[in-house]
This record gives C-alpha cells, structure tokens and sequence, in this order.
C-alpha cells in the first residue's frame, strides 16, 4: 500500500465521483495556479485496476488530500529492486528513420513548466546538434529573450500563472519577432488552429 499525502486546498465532497475521470478537475479556475490536464489520477486510477488493485481518495477542505493505492505484489527473488539510471540517457535510436534525422544547426528556448518535459525535449533537440537554452515558466522565458538571441522558440501552452499564449503576446510587445511553435499535451481539435490565430508559426503535439 503506498499513500501520497498533500497539506493543500482539500477537495470538496461532491466532487469526487468524477475526480477520476479524464480532463476532470475539481475547479477550471486552478489550471492557472497549479497547472494540469484532469488526466493524471484517471490513468493512475486506470493503471492500479489493470494490476490487480486500487486507488482511493481521502480529503478534507483546508487540511489537504491523501490518495492511497495498492497493488497485490510478491518479492522477486534474484532482482535488483533499486538502481541507479544516472540520470537521463536517450535509447539508441535504432529504427530505419535514424539515418533520415534532420540536423540543426541554431539556438532554440525551450519553454515547458514541467521539468521532466523539459529535460526530455533539451535532449532530443542536442542530440540533434541545435544549442538549447530552457525555461520554467512564461516570465522567465520573457526574461531569457530580453537578454539573449534565439532562433526558434518551443513553448508549452499550459503553463500556471502565464501561459504560452500571453508569454507570445508578451514577447511580440517587447517587438521579439522570434519564431515561435506551440508545443502541447492537448491534441482536441481546433488547438492548432487556435495557436496559429494567436501567432504561433506552427504546432506540435507532445
């Protein structure tokens, strides 16, 4: 049994029948301040049901939130449970596209709030051969092109406190004519056309 505890805002009562469900969260308005999608705990809870066990959810507005899995396991025995990775480490590209990978040469920002994204996408983008600077959030992505020059620009849309559309808005204020693609989780119709109308010179999906 393992249990996640947090000290946050609590969840109301009536919210939780549907807490599990996809693109669900208990209030739209917190995307802004706290980030997410509404898809982590529907596919925890998917994952746990697939492996023979559970996820439940204990809360208590103002005190905080404790979602409990549990999973029916047994010790192996002869393997190691715990290792190093050394940090991250791309798998060597092996399918018949690696010689068509495209190499580049320029400076890209990458601008995505979650840090695991953010590692990923650096990588990719030097092993390519481009020179990649990063940001956490739209503020500091303001700030990083005020400073410095960079040839593209990849920005995550769902960010807290400013998202890529204001961070792009922010940007061509400041008269950055920076190319600059929207880089999302969310796949829905009509996102790429929303993210062309707003500026972006493209749109990819993570």
């Amino acid at each position: 049994e393992f249990c996640v505890r947090d000290t946050g805002i609590g969840i109301p009562k009536d919210k939780l029948e549907s807490l599990f469900e996809p693109f669900t969260q208990v209030d739209p308005s917190f995307t802004r301040k706290y980030g997410g999608t509404g898809l982590g705990l529907s596919i925890s809870y998917r994952l746990a049901r697939l492996l023979g066990g559970s996820l439940a959810v204990e809360t208590e507005l103002g005190q905080g939130t404790a979602f409990t899995f549990t999973l029916p396991c047994k010790t192996p025995d002869g393997i190691k449970m715990i290792c190093d990775s050394g940090g991250l480490e791309l798998a060597e590209e092996k399918s018949p596209k690696a010689a068509e990978r495209i190499e580049l040469r320029g400076k890209i920002l990458v601008v995505e709030d979650t840090p695991e994204s953010r590692q990923l996408v650096r990588a990719f983008l030097q092993e390519s051969g481009a020179s990649v600077g990063v940001a956490s959030s739209g503020e500091e992505a303001v700030q990083l092109c005020s400073e410095h020059e960079f040839d593209l620009i990849l920005m995550d849309i769902h960010m807290p406190n400013m998202d890529g559309f204001e961070t792009l808005a922010a940007l061509r204020e400041r008269d950055v004519k920076t190319p600059a693609v929207a880089l999302t989780a969310h796949a829905m119709k009509g996102d790429r056309e929303r993210c062309l109308e707003a500026g972006f010179a493209d749109y990819l999906s993570k």
